[in-house]
């Protein structure tokens, strides 16, 4: 690569992930993170379209997957004759068409990872993730206390995830979460959470960097995602336990959990809790709007109290001892897995969901205005587990070639430098315990860290 095209990829880097974590924004009605993720066509075309053949010649069983994924999903599409349901901000062409972008652009970050690896140390490209970081933290705690200290939050352009198209920050009687630069709080613990091992990197020329982590861990904590925060901690923690069995005691990796632990036990007084609303205006409002006293079950109460400490671990202690049924998405998936039969090759990444939407709108109905309708009218019902999604999509045997592949990937991080390996491996375990509760589909920063990991190259 010349200098020049070094400097652009660097730029376009850095730029791609930034994006990717504006998902509450858009531009001319498309979404930034979908342009973050379309950056990643013009890196490869930048690097050069030989390179990326190099890549899906280098016997990653990942690219495998990826090339079985999308074959199914086009057999798929084109076999299907079922109900199409009637989708309120897209259409059924549409909506697969997106999701199999997902897949290629997945596939060409892979690609421009393991290729700018071998060009760039890795200490730049953990610096490209900590920027990208600190970007989204300071942009997230600029929004969240925009609310308490009543300026004006960034302007929130893009359709929110539920069915009445709005993002509800604002909410009488609920305690505010920090949604930063997303539609939903548990987004933005998710998108952070597995840039914070990358603080911990001994830079030669930055060692105060690591300093810095206490931005994304605040954001984090504000967010009050038992998602982002557990699996978080549960990922530093194996890593930690797993690499002091192979006498690397990476002491750093328990720092994060003890901040955790440190803001939700002190962080009280930035919490910040909406007033209720006037009697008159219930209803049409639910009473619990307009009088504070009133919660719908222990949960809800652990919730939406000022207490941080109790609304993360209560919180975590209610759900646990409620069993799968309070893990909704869980709960969805097992309803749903009892009734259909195994599937070997699978429905195809979109055509998978769409069907599971119309097995839970068949099963789950509501009474509005005096009509009987679906809980999520147009729109598709999340599985909110990329397990699921994998399964149902490509079947036992795209599970199973998945599984696979992701232990690859695992003895590639193992076989990293011992500066190197524990970061990669618990970005990637963290990444992987989410997976299980939020998230159906692969990530760009999924990529990122899939794409360093396979890379073998040592950097000076």
């Amino acid at each position: 690569m010349i200098k020049k095209a070094k400097k652009i990829n660097i730029s376009l880097l850095i730029l791609s992930l930034i994006f990717t974590g504006l998902d509450a924004y858009t531009f001319q009605e498309i979404p930034f993170s979908w342009i973050g993720y379309a950056m990643s066509a013009i890196i490869l075309l930048i690097i050069g379209l030989d390179k990326f053949k190099k890549f899906l010649y280098s016997k990653f069983l990942i690219t495998y997957w990826i090339a079985y994924a999308i074959l199914i999903t086009l057999i798929q599409y084109f076999k299907y004759s079922e109900e199409v349901p009637d989708l309120k901000y897209s259409s059924f062409d549409r909506y697969i068409l997106l999701r199999l972008l997902v897949i290629i652009f997945f596939l060409f970050t892979l690609s421009n990872l393991y290729n700018i690896s071998n060009h760039f140390s890795f200490e730049i490209l953990a610096k490209i993730i900590i920027y990208s970081s600190l970007f989204i933290s300071f942009m997230s705690l600029i929004s969240y206390f925009s609310y308490v200290f009543e300026y004006s939050d960034f302007y929130r352009n893009r359709i929110g995830t539920n069915s009445n198209s709005i993002q509800k920050v604002l909410d009488a009687c609920t305690i505010l979460r920090n949604y930063g630069t997303f539609r939903e709080p548990s987004f933005l613990a998710v998108w952070l959470s597995p840039s914070v091992p990358f603080y911990f990197f001994k830079f030669k020329e930055s060692p105060k960097l690591q300093y810095l982590v206490l931005f994304p861990i605040l954001s984090i904590v504000l967010s009050r995602s038992l998602t982002g925060i557990f699996g978080f901690t549960l990922a530093m923690f194996i890593t930690f336990i797993f690499f002091a069995f192979k006498n690397s005691r990476n002491y750093y990796l328990l720092f994060p959990i003890i901040l955790i632990l440190i803001f939700s036990t002190f962080g009280n007084s930035l919490t910040y809790k909406f007033p209720a609303l006037d009697a008159a205006q219930c209803p049409p409002n639910s009473a619990d709007k307009c009088d504070c006293s009133i919660y719908d079950d222990e949960e809800d109460l652990a919730k939406n109290s000022v207490n941080l400490n109790q609304s993360i671990f209560n919180r975590a202690k209610i759900i646990v001892n409620g069993g799968v049924a309070n893990f909704e998405n869980i709960s969805r998936i097992n309803s749903y897995l009892s009734e259909k039969n195994v599937t070997l090759l699978g429905d195809g990444f979109g055509i998978a969901n769409v069907k599971f939407t119309n097995d839970f709108n068949k099963n789950n109905k509501i009474i509005r205005n005096n009509e009987v309708q679906n809980i999520y009218p147009g729109l598709i019902v999340s599985m909110n587990n990329l397990y699921a999604n994998v399964y149902f999509s490509t079947g036992i045997f795209g599970l199973i070639l998945f599984f696979v592949s992701l232990i690859q990937i695992s003895v590639s991080i193992l076989k990293q430098s011992i500066s190197r390996s524990p970061i990669l491996f618990a970005s990637f375990l963290n990444i992987l315990i989410m997976y299980f509760f939020q998230g159906e589909e692969l990530s760009l920063f999924f990529a990122y860290i899939i794409g360093m990991s396979l890379s073998q190259k040592e950097n000076n």
